[in-house]
């Protein structure tokens, strides 16, 4: 899994219309959660692969919701827990 900062325009409430943002968001099946940030225009998006920001913008797009930009530095790749194979 991967999680990156998406930023909407100043002007626009994405942390106010998220649940808008997100159910759009997971018309991409890459996507696995779309989560709030202290900042009102950006957003932490999970997802599993590589940024896929075009696409993501393109299914925004279908609603009327503007692009977001990717915040840079911001791509963090969770790592995966193994199992305890303590002895």
């Amino acid at each position: 899994m991967t999680l990156c900062l998406l930023r909407f325009p100043d002007a626009f409430p994405a942390r106010a219309r998220r649940g808008e943002i997100r159910w759009q968001l997971f018309l991409c099946r890459e996507v696995r959660d779309v989560l709030p940030t202290s900042r009102p225009d950006t957003l932490h998006v999970v997802f599993d692969g590589p940024v896929r920001l075009d696409r993501w913008a393109a299914a925004l797009a279908q609603e009327g919701l503007p692009a977001p930009t990717l915040v840079p530095g911001s791509v963090v790749r969770a790592r995966t827990a193994t199992p305890d194979r303590g002895g």
